[in-house]
This record gives C-alpha cells, structure tokens and sequence, in this order.
C-alpha cells in the first residue's frame, strides 16, 4: 500500500517513534489489555484472546514484564 518494503518501512518506523513497529504493537496490545482489566470483569483468558495472544500464560509473562505485576495483580491493586 504504501509502496514501500519491509525493511524501509522498518527504518522510517524506528527512526520516527524510536521503536520496532513489532514493539509498537506489543506495547499497544498491553496497554489495551490493562483498560479493559480496569474497566471491564471480562476473564484474562478472553482479553488474551481478543487482543490476538493464543497462549494466555506467554500473554501473562507478557504483561507482567511490561507493568511488574500480572493481569490479576493489576485488576486488584487498581480495585483498592
């Protein structure tokens, strides 16, 4: 679409936001996650799922390497 390979797309990406568009997207991902923890009582497993994550404990390590805590941890310290 925008007529422009993979890599130099890459480059333009890194250089504008100083990251990967794969980083990008993962960090969208978790923050997106960690709303719905806040502002919804759906099951980690299904925000896992719906946010593209096939394996809920990889989309745990995830979120706990990203926010110190994990997915549980935060619905409970944003609930006190």
């Amino acid at each position: 679409m925008a007529e422009l390979s993979k890599q130099r797309f890459t480059s333009l990406f890194s250089s504008q936001l100083g990251k990967s568009p794969m980083v990008y997207v993962k960090e969208l991902k978790l923050t997106t996650a960690a709303r719905k923890l806040l502002v919804s009582n759906l099951h980690i497993n299904d925000i896992a799922y719906e946010l593209g994550y096939e394996d809920s404990n990889y989309f745990i390590r995830e979120f706990k390497r990203a926010f110190g805590c994990t997915p549980n941890q935060y619905r409970h310290i944003a609930k006190e």
